[in-house]
This record gives structure tokens, sequence and C-alpha cells, in this order.
């Protein structure tokens, strides 16, 4: 179970449906000692527009007007790869697509407190196993909410850093002494002046550099001592 605050987005176009959802978690979070905060949307490109990677359980319908909650939900993991996704839908024959979105499960209305509780009893199993820590990164293309064992690298070019995770590389604007400032993780050690690994990665190190995945990191004369020693002090934890 996940302990502290769990931030639930309510996306659904039937104002006392929000209602009811709303009634049913303020129940489970008196019988589970649970803390929610809840957010709701009537309009999904609303939702979409604002749309930040900062809600850990999205409770989406799939019949919604201009953008239904599947194509919303593929649009969100995009940004999200982590939310828990689940769909509240009158047409279960829809609802099996939602796996290619990796959403959790679907509820068939009208949503009971039972069947609720049980895929929200999952949900929170999902996401204390999953418990990472996490940074936002924004850029021009919009906010990104990145899991730190997600990255395993960063690369500086001047003004301009890049995230790279098995999925993709993320572009920002900042230097490398600023990226150091924000990762929350003793796991990232710098490699150069061009290059940040995270050890969690680090496959080996040879005469031709850190290999990190498919990318090999060129090591630094002055940096080699002090990463080898970091790299042998983290294998050792």
């Amino acid at each position: 179970m996940r302990y502290g605050l769990t931030t639930i987005a309510i996306v659904e176009d039937d104002a006392e449906e929000i209602e009811r959802d709303k009634k049913m978690l303020r129940q489970y979070e008196q019988e589970y000692g649970v803390s929610f905060s809840v957010t709701a949307f009537t309009d999904t490109v609303e939702f979409l527009a604002g749309y930040a990677p900062k809600y850990d359980i999205l409770l989406m319908d799939i019949e919604m007007p201009y953008v239904n909650g599947l194509e919303a939900a593929k649009r969100i993991r995009v940004l999200d790869k982590t939310s828990v996704i689940i769909f509240i839908t009158n047409m279960p024959q829809y609802a099996i697509k939602g796996y290619s979105v990796d959403a959790l499960d679907y509820i068939i209305k009208p949503v009971s407190y039972y069947t609720l509780s049980t895929v929200l009893s999952k949900a929170l199993l999902r996401l204390s196993r999953n418990e990472d820590k996490s940074m936002v990164v924004r850029n021009s293309e919009g906010m990104y909410k990145l899991y730190l064992s997600q990255i395993l690298y960063i690369e500086v070019m001047g003004h301009k850093c890049v995230y790279h995770t098995k999925d993709k590389a993320i572009e920002v604007y900042s230097t490398i002494k600023g990226i150091e400032e924000s990762l929350p993780d003793k796991a990232f050690v710098r490699v150069s002046n061009a290059y940040i690994a995270n050890m969690r990665h680090v496959d080996f190190v040879d005469k031709d550099g850190v290999h990190v995945g498919d990318a090999v990191l060129t090591l630094s004369r002055a940096k080699r001592k002090d990463f080898m020693e970091q790299l042998a002090a983290y294998c050792g934890s």
C-alpha cells in the first residue's frame, strides 16, 4: 500500500457520476486510512490541454464528447508512462482496448463501491511496487515526469541537456551544474563535461568509455579516478 497522499483525476462528463465517485473515494479513505487529492474534469479537451504528469491514478470515462477516454489515454501515455489508468464505461467492448495503453482495469457502470474499492486496492498496490523517485522536466513541447530509474544517462551540449531513456530523448535548456543540482539521487555521476551516467544502467567500463545500454560515454581522464571510486561504492552498496 502506498503511504502519503495519492493524487487522483476523475475524467467524467456526468456531474452526478463525479459526485458518486468522490463519495466512494471518501469512504475508501475512511476505511483504509489513506489520503486522496481528487480533481475532476468534465471535458477531455480541457484535461489534455493542461495535462501535467502529476496524477497517480486516472479514473476515465470512455464515452466522452470530442475526444473519447481511450484516445485521451493514448495522448497521455506520450507524456506519462506511469499513472495508473482505470476506465469506467457503459460499453465493455471498448474497454478491452484499454490494454493498449496499459490500463490497469475497467469498471462497468453503474459503479459499485465494492468494485471500485477492489480496483483501487490493485492500483495502490501497483503504485507501491513501482514507487520510485521522480523529477519533472520541462521544454517547449510540454512537461515530463521522469522516474530516475528510467534515465540511462544525460548528455550535455552547451546550454542544452538531453535526458536519454529507453523510450525517448528529452531535450531541455540547462547547464551541467543545474542538472547535477536537480538530481536528488547519488546514482548519477559525472563521466565528463559532456555526460552524466546513471550507475543503475552502467554495464561495464573499458578503454573506450562507460557502456550504458547501446551508448558508450567517453570517460575523461580527470574524472576517471573519482568515477571508478563512486562506481565501486555504488556496486558495493
